[in-house]
């Protein structure tokens, strides 16, 4: 029996979307005003170019700080909706 190449590897895209990576200070990724700049370039660019790629046999894990404020959890909550999504905080 010939195995089906596509069902051996699972593919996976990571984002580290506001981690502490100490690459900038702490209360810094978790703040409003730096955090509405990068979701509304994610939710304009990123988000939209990754959910029309012709192949969608992957899944979109980012990771969020467990700090990120509920508003921003509530945007990635229905950016959730695609099943290739998925947040991690």
């Amino acid at each position: 029996m010939i195995e089906n190449n596509q069902n051996k590897f699972q593919h996976f895209l990571i984002t580290t979307f506001n981690i502490d990576l100490g690459l900038k200070p702490r209360e810094t990724i978790v703040e409003p005003t730096y955090l509405l700049k990068r979701f509304q370039m994610f939710q304009d660019i990123c988000y939209p170019s990754v959910l029309s790629q012709s192949n969608q046999n992957f899944l979109w894990i980012c990771f969020f700080d467990s700090e990120t404020p509920d508003i921003f959890k509530q945007k990635v909550n229905i950016l959730s909706d695609w099943k290739n999504f998925i947040p991690v905080y």
